[in-house]
């Protein structure tokens, strides 16, 4: 819980070398080769659990300690904890080639 709570800094991800994706929709869109960390509240999200049970370890919070992590007004109910990647500039800004 403490590591969770310091992913809510710039310093905190740094030093963690982790981040934290919130939402539903956004938890569904990580990269299946992304080494990641489920976390769901209990009363909001326990029917879906078994769908992130598949990929990774599930971590069930209290309404409080997961409201407490998320900052989201009205959190969906589940998080996710991913490494932070790396990229060159080569390999975020492809060059592409023009017809004239």
């Amino acid at each position: 819980m403490k590591n969770l709570k310091r992913l809510k800094t710039k310093k905190g991800r740094d030093e963690l070398n982790q981040f934290i994706v919130e939402g539903e929709k956004t938890v569904n869109e990580i990269p299946e080769d992304w080494k990641i960390a489920y976390f769901v509240c209990a009363e909001r999200y326990a029917p879906s659990l078994s769908r992130y049970q598949r990929r990774a370890e599930v971590k069930i919070l209290r309404d409080s300690l997961f409201d407490a992590v998320c900052d989201t007004k009205t959190p969906q109910g589940v998080l996710a904890v991913c490494e932070q990647k790396h990229f060159s500039m080569g390999e975020v800004i492809k060059p592409r080639s023009f017809l004239l």
